[in-house]
């Protein structure tokens, strides 16, 4: 049996694990009780939240792939 109250490190892991895949609901809910109690923590949630809503509306036009001449330019700063 899972415990019922978690640690900040728990549902920072579950805050992140939640942007990509659904939670259970027994992990919803610890989620929600740590939330509750834990200002830090539902901070860290608001901010995580507002990064994946900002994410999701890039300009989906913008190429993925970064331009040969910039790629060269960093390879021969590394290889200072």
């Amino acid at each position: 049996m899972k415990k019922v109250m978690i640690s900040c490190e728990e549902a920072t892991a579950m805050v992140v694990k939640k942007h990509s895949e659904p939670l259970t609901f027994s992990d919803r809910l610890r989620l929600w009780m740590h939330l509750a109690i834990c200002k830090l923590c539902a901070l860290f949630a608001k901010q995580s939240q507002i990064i994946d809503d900002a994410a999701a509306s890039l300009d989906e036009s913008i190429p993925a792939k970064m331009p040969e001449s910039a790629r060269a330019r960093i390879l021969q700063e590394l290889q200072k």
